[in-house]
């Protein structure tokens, strides 16, 4: 339910390029404590971390020292 508000929905599947890096504002897959993640990928140079953003407006975003990116979001292909 964290990436509803891009149109990424329970169900839906994603196609994702295997890449261990990312531009400001791309979807992610990301690694953070031993547990997967798609979320929209920001730097934050005041707080020094990465800003996991979730397209979800009652969710919060999530700040963290390290993460691993998994890879990068292509498409969605949604179920008929």
């Amino acid at each position: 339910n964290s990436m509803i508000d891009v149109g990424i929905e329970p169900g839906d599947l994603v196609v994702v390029r295997k890449q261990n890096t990312a531009d400001e504002g791309d979807i992610i897959v990301a690694l953070v404590d031993n547990e997967t993640t798609l979320k929209r990928f920001y730097l934050d140079a005041e707080r020094e971390c990465v800003r996991l953003h979730p397209e979800n407006r009652t969710m919060e975003d999530i700040f963290v020292k390290n993460c691993y990116i998994q890879g990068v979001a292509q498409h969605v292909i949604k179920a008929l």
